[in-house]
């Protein structure tokens, strides 16, 4: 018998229309509040999805956790909880949103959300409180990295559950690159690969430089890459520099930490381009599961619905293996097809579909 608690995730892979209580409702002949109740608690998708780790992915592969940003735009909304106003890059404006970080599992084929967490608005203001606004953003900002670190660490934990550190390798943008993440990676022994930026100052053959001022780092002729060990803030690291050439013939050069020394350069590059799949994740959850389109204005409800959403998302690239199909989005839209022949044992009699995927 499949597990009642994901009816609401399944719907939002069939339905054709907007993703909130409302549109679902109308597709399926039922009211928002039904749909409301259907929604999935969130100790019933977090299992689901963490149960869902040892069948990803085999004993003898390696695999990736990366940790990213992204906004959940909430643009036309003026009343619902824990929304702040994010710089949103594509419209190169603040809107109101969310602002999450997620952890995501990866081995360049199969991708799998297990944790999330949100962010605040570092400028939100308590007007009850009798501390200064400028001390309390800064306040706001220290809490902001609290949330930030003890985040990253404890999913890290979290993953050594299941996967040994000898196949886990942790990649990260440049915003979470700190002396603190890094001097914990390297104490517990967790291979890390990060972002760094071509101003940060390090100790290479006992002098004080930039990176970006190190001309004897840099690759030559045909190297496309190169690692050589520096130190930084007192710890030992490995920086690998990439050579790009765009199509008119301009270099740049961009750089990578991590506390480990790969067996080529071209390791690092290519482990770290692994961070990609996060991205592809993002875009399906936004454009086909309907991520940012939930209503409620209950901060409980916003966060689960989240998590139903990443449980959809896991639903629906099983169903892309099962069926060889080339990605999620297809298997989504395979999903949407047949969705007649589907909604019987969707609403109804819960034990028929997906019970390939979901035993």
């Amino acid at each position: 018998m499949i597990k009642s608690f994901l009816r609401y995730a399944s719907l939002v892979i069939l339905s054709t229309r907007m993703k909130n209580f409302s549109s679902i409702g109308r597709e399926f002949g039922k009211s928002s509040q039904t749909i409301g109740r259907m929604i999935d608690e969130e100790k019933d998708t977090v299992g689901f999805l963490r149960k869902k780790i040892n069948s990803f992915f085999s004993k003898d592969e390696k695999v990736t956790l990366i940790v990213d940003d992204t906004l959940i735009e909430k643009r036309y909304a003026y009343s619902i909880e824990g929304t702040g106003f994010f710089y949103n890059s594509m419209l190169k404006s603040e809107c109101r949103s969310y602002k999450i970080i997620t952890c995501v599992l990866t081995n360049g084929k199969k991708t799998l959300p297990i944790n999330f967490e949100f962010l605040m608005d570092t400028r939100l203001i308590d007007a009850s409180d009798e501390t200064d606004e400028k001390e309390q953003v800064k306040r706001n900002k220290k809490l902001n990295k609290e949330i930030k670190d003890d985040f990253i660490y404890k999913t890290i934990d979290l993953a050594l559950q299941y996967i040994p550190k000898e196949r886990l390798i942790v990649a990260v943008d440049g915003w979470f690159i700190s002396v603190e993440f890094l001097t914990w990676a390297i104490q517990n022994n967790i291979k890390v690969e990060g972002r760094a930026r071509g101003n940060y100052v390090v100790c290479y053959n006992n002098t004080l430089i930039p990176l970006r001022d190190i001309k004897r780092i840099l690759p030559r002729g045909r190297q496309t890459c190169r690692t050589v060990k520096i130190i930084w803030h007192d710890l030992t690291l490995f920086v690998t520099v990439q050579k790009r050439v765009d199509r008119h013939g301009n270099r740049t050069f961009v750089y990578q930490f991590a506390t480990y020394k790969a067996k080529k350069s071209i390791d690092h590059v290519k482990q770290y381009k692994k961070r990609w799949p996060i991205e592809q994740f993002f875009r399906t959850c936004k454009q086909y599961l309907g991520l940012k389109e939930c209503q409620s204005t209950s901060f409980e409800i916003q966060r689960r619905h989240i998590w139903s959403v990443f449980c959809a998302f896991a639903i629906a690239q099983e169903w892309a293996i099962i069926h060889k199909l080339s990605n999620t989005e297809a298997a989504i839209r395979s999903l949407q097809a047949h969705k007649n022949d589907l909604l019987d044992a969707q609403i109804n009699r819960f034990n028929r579909i997906f019970n390939q995927i979901l035993s």
